[in-house]
């Protein structure tokens, strides 16, 4: 007879033999973590440390090797979300590799060679959009583009969310805050998308209003009038970042 608890929506089958009892107190065993792009062995401690939700996860269930995925498809809307859900693991898992290499936080591009890390090439690929935009006027590029990252910050946050996700450790948190502050110059001429960006980064945070203020200090006071004014409208639907933003940071 198998042995199967359930955890939401998920059925884990615990084999009689749990090769991960002891991940995380005594044992330091490698855990094999796949998305569709990157592949990965990490101590287990690296990942209790990090990802502390993905951690127990894996502990609970009993298996060494996960796909995250798994996880979280069921909230996706459609196909593209596996994409983006890829780059968005991708950029996770490499960050933790930093970390094991002694690297620590030196911000979200580092000084030295990341070739790992696929926000260098789309915030390069932005830029020369960007360029292309000032001297044709032509804009057409720009706007999918945008719309692709702002996509895959609400995917990594949605990751690294603390209640229903894996769950972030202090300097992967920190890490994902300096890399959107990198990224709001984009988002600051469309007070709607800076709204959606703003709550992306600070879900993981709990809405954190020192996450928020951050974000928001990047504006000039003509876009920060803007957002002004886009979150008034939406703290009359009744939006709860919205309502933050009118009383503690704006």
């Amino acid at each position: 007879m198998r042995n199967v608890k359930k955890r939401g929506a998920l059925n884990l089958y615990y084999p009689p033999y749990n090769p991960m009892k002891g991940a995380g107190r005594r044992q330091h065993q490698q855990l094999l973590i796949q998305t569709g792009n990157y592949n990965g062995r990490y101590s287990s401690d690296l990942i209790q440390h990090h990802l502390p939700g993905l951690f127990e996860h894996m502990r609970e269930s009993g298996n060494r090797r996960v796909a995250p995925v798994r996880l979280f498809e069921s909230s996706f809307s459609n196909v593209k979300d596996y994409d983006v859900f890829d780059t968005a693991m991708e950029w996770i898992m490499t960050r933790l590799e930093l970390y094991l290499r002694g690297r620590g936080q030196l911000g979200p591009f580092q000084p030295f060679p990341d070739d790992k890390n696929r926000l260098f090439d789309i915030k390069d690929k932005l830029e020369m959009e960007f360029d292309y935009f000032y001297r044709t006027g032509d804009d057409s590029m720009i706007e999918p583009s945008l719309q692709y990252i702002l996509h895959l910050f609400q995917m990594i946050g949605h990751i690294l969310e603390c209640d229903q996700g894996c769950g972030a450790s202090g300097i992967l948190h920190a890490e994902f805050v300096n890399t959107a502050l990198q990224f709001v110059p984009y988002f600051s001429s469309d007070p709607s998308s800076m709204m959606s960006l703003i709550t992306a980064v600070s879900k993981i945070s709990g809405y954190n209003n020192g996450v928020m203020e951050r974000l928001v200090n990047q504006l000039g006071p003509y876009e920060r009038r803007d957002l002004r004014d886009t979150a008034y409208a939406m703290f009359k639907k009744g939006d709860l970042v919205a309502t933050q933003l009118l009383y503690h940071v704006i």
